[in-house]
C-alpha cells in the first residue's frame, strides 16, 4: 500500500489522506490566488480498506486536483480578484464532487 502514488499515511492514525503539490510552473499563480501549494485531503478511508477502494479514491482526488490546475492555468490573475478565483474554484469543485458543499481545501481563506 505504501507504493500508491499521492497516498499519505500517518503513524498517529489509521485514516488515509491524499497529498500532492501544485506543479512548479503554477506555484506563483497559486500563491497569488491563495491556493495552498501542498494539497492534503482526507480520503475518508482507513488503512484496512482494500487497495482497489484506495486507488479509486486517489483517482477521484486526482481529477479534482487536475481541475484546480486547469483553473490556475486558465486564470488571468491581472483581472481576477481573489474572491472571484475562490468562487470559481468552489463552483468547479462542487460540480465535480456532485454537490455544492465541496470538501476540497479552502482556497483563499
Amino acid at each position: 500500500m505504501k507504493n500508491i502514488k499521492y497516498l499519505k499515511m500517518s503513524k498517529a492514525t489509521d485514516w488515509l489522506s491524499y497529498q500532492r503539490a501544485i506543479p512548479k510552473d503554477l506555484r506563483e499563480k497559486a500563491k497569488l490566488m491563495g491556493v495552498p501549494l501542498n494539497i492534503v485531503m482526507p480520503l475518508r478511508l482507513t488503512k484496512a480498506a482494500p487497495a482497489s477502494q484506495i486507488t479509486r479514491a486517489i483517482d477521484n482526488q486526482n481529477q479534482k486536483f487536475e481541475d484546480v490546475c486547469r483553473l490556475l492555468r486558465a486564470t488571468n490573475t491581472d483581472v481576477l480578484t481573489k474572491a472571484e478565483a475562490y468562487k470559481s474554484a468552489q463552483t468547479l469543485l462542487g460540480q465535480r464532487s456532485g454537490n455544492a458543499s465541496c470538501s476540497y481545501p479552502r482556497i483563499g481563506r
